[in-house]
């Protein structure tokens, strides 16, 4: 076995490039294993700058409120975890989302009623849906392009919402 270079506390890891550095980091076997699989092909370390960066622009790109709810949702998600193949599992995580929604909605009445509010939702679920597939890049370019629209569009008029 080669012998290897032992870290000094203090010591500054090395680094590849001015753009990377090499760490150290030590794992709970158990979770070495999860993310082992999690790469599947991809290469491990891949996978972990994948995760963390996934992790850290969740962190930084949403506001408390928001990152409360997405952590809601992924609880609930958990404990229906079939909600994706099973038509009965959907209509109650379907539900419950809508429960949850309703539980959060701010207080006072909307300025549009069901049927404008769809229309305004229809450029926004466009933003979602690009989320869900990267093979819809495209499409969520413009879906975002539209939904940027709709609000200057509201706010040019005076409106808040959306």
């Amino acid at each position: 076995m080669p012998r290897t270079r032992r870290a000094t506390a203090g010591a500054e890891p090395a680094k590849r490039s001015e753009r990377e550095t090499v760490i150290n980091l030590r794992l709970p076997s158990e979770l070495h294993e999860r993310l082992k699989q999690a790469a599947g092909e991809r290469r491990f370390a891949a996978e972990v700058r994948r995760l963390l960066e996934a992790a850290l622009a969740r962190e930084t790109s949403t506001d408390a409120e928001t990152r409360q709810l997405l952590d809601a949702i992924a609880a609930m998600a958990e404990l229906e975890s079939s909600w994706h193949k099973d038509p009965f599992a959907f209509n109650v995580f379907r539900h419950a989302i809508d429960q949850l929604m309703r539980y959060l909605q701010p207080p006072g009445t909307s300025e549009v009623g069901d049927d404008e509010a769809e229309q305004f939702a229809a450029p926004l679920a466009g933003v979602g849906f690009s989320a869900l597939a990267t093979d819809l890049t495209d499409f969520g370019a413009r879906a975002r392009q539209a939904w940027e629209r709709v609000r200057a569009e509201r706010r040019g008029k005076g409106e808040t919402k959306p």
